[in-house]
């Protein structure tokens, strides 16, 4: 049973997973840093996958099956440094989720500063290949899956897996595959310990996913009904999340079963190959995953297996700007991010972000000037990615930086919001946060199991 509890004017969002009482936030016991971060001097612009052109899009793809299947050695010899293989941010995400201290990628606020550095980082190295992509393309959910799912060559392929084990096998990635494992790839990377023993297999070879299936193909498995969860899902969702003004209601505000923009997408992507275990099956329960095959993006250790994970996760960072942008003042307490007391270590303000293997600054702020150079801990990657001071801005997002056209130029002085699309409002934090003491109680009946968050 999930529990939502809606006050008027205000969102307060209760999750059987969520900490309490929450954790404290600095000004306390712990002081809150100084933010010392630059505005940028330009910005590229992170445009919606359906708004560009299929010349656009096909260069995307061509930069992804780059990484798929150009080694690190040879990469970086042809791109620089800031080239990886598609393959290494599959593992950096296992090594997170599977830390011995608990996930550090998930399963509360410190998943939106990990997955916002970890897109940069894929950015970073699409960049690198071919600078003329611009920026990582995000999709828009309000478009619904038909935005992106096909069998064309500017496709993501089809929404459901078309041969008979449920694999991938049309539009542009229709010959991904999970990775061998082997000792050579895996002392490349940071983190090892975290994983070894965690992986599934493939005809006796382990490989990088949870699951042993009965093939190396992308997975995407039936759910049990036609119903979505982006059948209801809209600008007024998006900024149901975007209006919040402190960090834990932006957080699970993402998680909804109905409404949020992250948790119920790889549930009903990946699914599951049961009847019964299968998202919206009468069983269906992340628990009991291990009982059967589970779909690539709902293998929460491995999901960025598929493409889609990178577009997906876009979205939900474009929330995370514009909830800074529309709350700007709450930057003086990190807009309370917890500081002391979380159950989670590693996970709090100060802390560096997932240390077994960390985010360095200069792989992530390549080009910023003045930005950290080190591990980065949460107060260093928030100071920097607020809206003025990171890299990239979104095409329906206003910024007072210049700003980069897809072929690197500079454009006008604010980014163009897409067309339908509303632009952030700064009345909207103010609409939200008046929060009375009238409560209005919603409960869904959903699986036990949806206390676990997703990838």
């Amino acid at each position: 049973i999930l529990f939502l509890a809606l006050p008027v004017g205000g969102v307060i969002f209760e999750h059987v997973v969520r900490q309490d009482p929450d954790p404290t936030k600095c000004g306390g016991g712990v002081s809150c840093p100084l933010c010392d971060a630059s505005t940028a001097g330009t910005q590229r612009v992170r445009r919606s996958w359906s708004t560009l052109s299929d010349g656009e899009k096909l260069k995307v793809i061509s930069a992804m099956h780059s990484m798929k299947w150009i080694d690190d050695d040879v990469g970086q010899s042809i791109y620089g440094s800031s080239f990886r293989t598609y393959d290494s941010f599959v593992l950096q995400h296992a090594v997170a989720e599977q830390d011995p201290r608990g996930d550090q990628a998930h399963l509360g606020t410190h998943f939106v500063v990990w997955h916002t550095l970890f897109l940069l980082q894929f950015e970073e190295s699409l960049l690198a290949i071919d600078s003329s992509i611009g920026a990582m393309p995000y999709w828009d959910m309000t478009e619904g899956f038909d935005g992106i799912f096909g069998s064309g060559d500017t496709d993501l392929g089809s929404i459901r897996g078309t041969d008979s084990m449920s694999a991938v096998v049309d539009g542009a990635f229709s010959n991904w595959t999970v990775r061998t494992l082997d000792d050579a790839f895996l002392d490349l990377y940071p983190g090892r310990a975290n994983v070894n023993g965690s992986f599934g297999t493939y005809e006796g070879e382990e490989v990088l996913r949870t699951s042993t299936a009965p093939t190396k193909g992308i997975l995407r498995f039936p759910s049990c009904t036609d119903v979505t969860p982006l059948d209801n899902y809209t600008w007024d969702s998006y900024d149901l999340c975007a209006s919040q003004t402190q960090f834990l209601e932006f957080y699970w505000c993402l998680e909804q079963v109905s409404g949020g923009s992250h948790e119920p997408i790889h549930f009903y992507v990946g699914s599951a190959n049961s009847t019964e275990l299968g998202f919206y099956c009468t069983d269906f329960a992340p628990p009991r995953l291990s009982e059967t095959v589970q779909g690539d993006f709902i293998d929460k250790m491995t999901s960025v297996n598929d493409p889609l994970f990178f577009f997906h996760h876009n979205f939900v960072v474009m929330q995370w700007h514009e909830f800074m942008q529309r709350s700007a003042s709450g930057l003086a307490s990190y807009w309370d991010f917890p500081a002391a007391n979380a159950t989670l270590e590693g996970s709090m303000l100060l802390d560096v972000i997932s240390d077994a293997w960390p985010f360095s600054g200069s792989s992530v702020f390549v080009n910023t000037s003045g930005a950290p150079t080190g591990a980065l801990t949460f107060a260093d990657a928030i100071c920097w990615l607020t809206p003025d001071a990171a890299p990239y801005t979104y095409d329906r997002v206003t910024t007072s930086t210049t700003v980069m056209s897809m072929t690197g130029a500079p454009t006008a002085s604010t980014a163009s919001p897409s067309s339908g699309a509303p632009t952030a409002s700064p009345t909207a934090a103010d609409a939200s946060s008046g929060c009375c003491a009238l409560r209005f109680f919603m409960v869904l009946l959903v699986s036990a199991a949806l206390c676990f968050d997703m990838a």
